[in-house]
């Protein structure tokens, strides 16, 4: 699977960050409206800029969400009953 880029992370925003059993677990949501999921260990008093770099190398190895692509069934009928040519 791809791994997000930093640029991508860049567009991200992050929508819920909870301290929990001693780990931090955030929520963020990208450009297209997935969510991803991440957590790490840490501290209840650690500040924001910690928070956000550990958030940004936690997202570094989640796994981009890519949306299916299904496939499109493309008939034509305007040749069957046809020969095949050479």
């Amino acid at each position: 699977m791809e791994k997000l880029t930093s640029n991508e992370i860049a567009l991200t925003k992050i929508v819920r960050a909870t301290f929990l059993n001693d780990k931090w677990v955030v929520l963020v949501s990208d450009a297209d409206n997935n969510i991803y999921n991440v957590s790490f260990t840490g501290l209840e008093s650690d500040n924001d800029d910690t928070i956000l770099s550990n958030t940004h190398a936690a997202l570094l190895e989640v796994d981009k969400y890519v949306a299916p692509v299904l496939p499109v069934t493309i008939n034509r009928e305007n040749i069957i009953g046809l020969t095949p040519k050479l």
